[in-house]
């Protein structure tokens, strides 16, 4: 982390004061830069055009602080306000709160449009191609059929959102598979290359987003898993219905999607073990995160699901369902799946007996059984 430096700016206003942070380590800004706490990438001085090497996050909460990012020179640093906004007179925070607003309100609105023009650029990519055939190169690899899987036969899709230089999107051959919200309006899509390359199109809304695999009635356990090899696979081997949420990160939102559309749905989050990750240290002599793990535990844990973790063996290079069916075969993938699932149904048993005795007992008996367990 480079050395603090020192700033004196003639403004006591945080968003000025951090303006001229970031202008102080090459940031190059339009406007006040945006208190919303969220990341917003910026050019930094020396950027060719529709580069945007700086990065930065600003808040206004309480003490005001903020997070500045030189990519160009490695250069990083934190930002703090001198002063809380308690200190502030009311007429100077309800005008810092109405800039922020604003400028979060024209933000929204600019992401809004690039989303709604990447959308319709990728539905007219997709109207009219073909379903993918199953001796698709990526799909004989991983083992699995195509399921609602598109094959690209136009080429590549250019696509500039909020850029100078436009992002080439999928090319002749590649698989392309549709992420739609739960009642199939089109939200984006994911191009895969033979070798298995994914993209996503610049500017385009995932979070929420699903591929289905099978029939969701509500009836059957529904499963939500990371990516479409593992959907496939799991759908081919258990017949159950899928959805499949494309990252770890998106778990959570696609699991939440589906339990509002099916409260009483039984809800499976088969997740990625990424164990490999696990055994690796960071910088800070830590262990890196089980990254798939988490994010299935914590998707799970939201919608009173239960998560499903393939095992494997420390030297084994695998982390989802479908590498292990590869690399151990169907008798594996059968046994270890059928056990987690076992586990699950019986927890769900214990939380309907815990449940009916907690409406039936005095109050805390309850609470005295959830604990027992």
């Amino acid at each position: 982390m480079s050395r603090g430096k020192h700033f004196h700016p003639a403004s006591s206003d945080p968003i000025d004061t951090f303006a001229e942070a970031l202008r102080q380590m090459g940031l190059v800004l339009e406007g006040a830069p945006i208190m919303d706490g969220r990341i917003h990438r910026v050019p930094v001085e020396g950027d060719k055009r529709g580069q945007k090497s700086g990065a930065y996050v600003g808040h206004l909460d309480g003490l005001p602080a903020g997070y500045i990012k030189n990519h160009r020179t490695g250069e990083h640093r934190t930002w703090k306000a001198s002063q809380r906004l308690e200190h502030l007179s009311h007429a100077d925070w309800a005008r810092l709160r109405a800039e922020t607003l604003a400028q979060r309100a024209a933000r929204e609105r600019e992401w809004q449009n690039i989303h709604e023009v990447t959308t319709r650029l990728v539905g007219h990519h997709l109207e009219g191609l073909p379903l993918a055939p199953d001796d698709h190169p990526y799909l004989v690899r991983k083992r699995v059929p195509s399921f609602g899987v598109l094959l690209d036969i136009v080429g590549t899709l250019e696509i500039r959102a909020d850029q100078e230089e436009p992002q080439k999107w999928s090319a002749k051959g590649n698989l392309i598979v549709p992420i739609c919200t739960i009642d199939g309006t089109l939200l984006s899509a994911q191009t895969i290359a033979e070798d298995g390359w994914k993209v996503f199109p610049r500017g385009a809304r995932c979070q929420g987003g699903m591929h289905q695999i099978g029939d969701f009635d509500g009836r059957s356990p529904l499963v939500v898993v990371e990516g479409y090899a593992t959907g496939a696979t799991i759908h081919q081997q258990t017949a159950l219905p899928v959805a499949v949420a494309f990252f770890a990160g998106n778990l959570e939102a696609v699991a939440r999607a589906v339990r509002t559309a099916f409260p009483e749905a039984h809800l499976l989050i088969a997740g990625d073990n990424d164990h490999q990750k696990a055994r690796e240290m960071q910088a800070d002599g830590s262990p890196k995160p089980n990254v798939g793990k988490e994010a299935a535990l914590k998707a799970a844990d939201a919608v009173g699901g239960h998560a499903l973790l393939p095992n494997f063996a420390p030297d084994d290079r695998g982390s989802d369902w479908n590498d292990l069916l590869l690399s151990k075969g169907k008798e594996e993938f059968a046994a270890q799946w059928a056990s987690q699932v076992d586990i699950a149904e019986r927890h769900c048993e214990v939380n309907k007996i815990v449940a009916e005795r907690k409406n039936t007992q005095p109050d805390g008996a309850g609470q005295i059984l959830a604990r027992s367990r």
